[in-house]
């Protein structure tokens, strides 16, 4: 994610866990998700979290394969 978005990752990082850093030679940032909090896979949490939340077409299709993948409803 760009520079820009650093407040944005910093408010999903207490809530799901995972690190920030910085890609050195680009003026952007990585989160990582780790794999679990809690004893719940986060990334099952993340993608219940953002299912029926994307508007952008370039983004739809890729959640639905992994909703799909994961046996999760699509909304």
């Amino acid at each position: 994610m760009s520079l820009q978005d650093a407040h944005a990752l910093a408010i999903i990082k207490p809530k799901l866990g995972g690190s920030i850093m910085h890609i050195s030679g680009a003026k952007a940032l990585r989160y990582r998700l780790h794999n679990k909090k809690k004893g719940i896979p986060s990334f099952l949490e993340l993608i219940n979290r953002i299912n029926g939340n994307i508007r952008h077409t370039s983004r739809i299709k890729p959640l639905e394969s992994i909703c799909l993948n994961l046996n999760i409803d699509i909304m």
